[in-house]
């Protein structure tokens, strides 16, 4: 199953109005994300950065990012 490319999303957030993520998996097994917590009354938003590999599940049914 191809699962390599880009994928993006707005996620809930208990104390702001939301987290835009933008995921990207790679062919080559790696993967990198951009989270950005958006901020509200005239704050500027922080932004968070992850890179690792992923991998799918046994079952072929997730995505694991590790």
């Amino acid at each position: 199953m191809p699962v390599a490319g880009t994928y993006s999303g707005l996620f809930p957030c208990d104390n702001c109005p939301g987290i835009e993520t933008r995921l990207w998996l790679r062919s080559d097994g790696t993967f990198f994300t951009r989270r950005r917590y958006l901020a509200e009354d005239g704050q500027a938003p922080v932004t968070a950065y992850n890179l690792g590999r992923w991998r799918l599940a046994p079952d072929g049914g997730a995505v694991v990012l590790e």
